[in-house]
């Protein structure tokens, strides 16, 4: 007991002595205040605790931003994408597995996103309110006040009401709240894509429900379809090279396949619409082509 209220003593009298020692400037700019600058600087977080004094600086930090901020984007942005891809396999083989044991029901296909959304939901909660209890419990702060901060900082609108204490950070106190800004924003924006996916996906599907266009981009096979029947009207693909299918019958050998007349006609190229390809009326697979060789001939 004696040894443990020496401890609370002593973190008492370096809390206290922090909080009124004498801003210095200068004592900002050590290697890991710059560091730490540079991150708010990336980050666009941008407490305002450290900004550069002389105009050197200050053109620097122009050129470091213009540079600086792009290249964390697309980098977040890679590292958000295959996290949320990685969520969504681990969900999948979770919802296989579970059905292989007879642990769960045949899901829905979108109840993986619905989870990957979910899962990550919970993980950015608990991402933040674990961090505003070591928050509250070294700045001094509120729970709520925390929890306010780590908001404000994961979302990068960076107030500057409540931040770290400036210039008297060592270097420990540095590397945290850094590890914290690069792991909360890449959190936040795998949270913010699954949320993205999420809308485009239940729009798509309403559309196509109302029979309106699936707006999708990345429909499977929808730009191909699309690019084949264009090149088949301006006779940039050979008619044997594909085969076309409108809802196919066995003919009276048994066999489904269609010559391009039967299924579809010259016509039925004129008057069809992107809208019509794009809800699957017509499916068109490349079997073959002729080779390079034949292509280039029929081009020249």
């Amino acid at each position: 007991q004696v040894l443990l209220q020496q401890y609370f003593d002593m973190t008492q009298i370096y809390l206290t002595t922090r909080a009124t020692a004498p801003d210095d400037d200068h004592s900002n700019w050590n290697f890991m205040g710059s560091l730490y600058f540079c991150f708010t600087v990336i980050t666009t977080i941008g407490y305002g605790t450290y900004t550069p004094n002389t105009e050197a600086g200050r053109l620097f930090c122009i050129f470091y931003a213009l540079v600086g901020i792009p290249s964390f984007v697309v980098m977040a942005t890679i590292i958000s994408e295959s996290i949320l891809n990685t969520v969504r396999l681990v969900m999948k083989d979770c919802i296989l597995e579970g059905v292989e044991r007879g642990w769960l029901k045949m899901t829905p296909r979108y109840s993986i996103s619905t989870l990957s959304l979910c899962t990550l939901a919970v993980f950015v909660t608990f991402f933040v309110l674990s961090w505003a209890g070591a928050f509250s419990i070294y700045n001094g702060w509120s729970y709520l006040d925390s929890v306010y901060f780590g908001i404000v900082t994961v979302t990068t609108i960076g107030f500057g009401d409540m931040v770290p204490e400036g210039s008297q950070l060592i270097a420990v106190e540095h590397l945290l709240y850094m590890c914290y800004f690069v792991f909360g924003l890449i959190s936040m924006g795998t949270l913010i894509t699954a949320v993205q996916k999420k809308v485009v996906e239940i729009q798509a599907r309403h559309n196509k429900q109302n029979g309106g266009k699936d707006t999708r981009c990345d429909t499977p096979g929808t730009l191909q379809r699309m690019a084949y029947i264009q090149q088949l009207k301006t006779g940039q693909i050979y008619e044997s090279s594909i085969r076309i299918q409108e809802q196919p019958k066995p003919d009276a050998e048994g066999s489904t396949r269609h010559t391009v007349d039967e299924a579809y006609s010259e016509s039925d190229y004129e008057s069809s619409t992107p809208a019509s390809i794009a809800e699957g009326e017509v499916d068109i697979e490349l079997i073959a082509t002729k080779g390079e060789t034949d292509m280039d001939e029929m081009q020249s």
